[in-house]
Parts: C-alpha cells; structure tokens; sequence
C-alpha cells in the first residue's frame, strides 16, 4: 500500500515479470499520516 496526498494506492509487485499492477486507488478525505 502507497499513501500519495489523499490518495491509498494498492499494488501488487510481480516478480517473475518485475511489474507492477495498480490494484486500486481510493480517494479519502481523511488524513492517513498514521498508516
């Protein structure tokens, strides 16, 4: 899990094909300093 401003980007790395999957990106309004 990524926090990028008010964003929560969930991924997946891939190994074998060294990628990067974008799973889902949810927009909050709170704040998520503490993650």
């Amino acid at each position: 899990m990524l926090v990028v401003d008010k964003y929560l980007v969930f991924y997946v790395v891939k190994d074998q094909s060294k990628t990067v999957q974008i799973r889902r990106i949810l927009h909050g309004a709170r704040k998520y300093d503490f993650l």
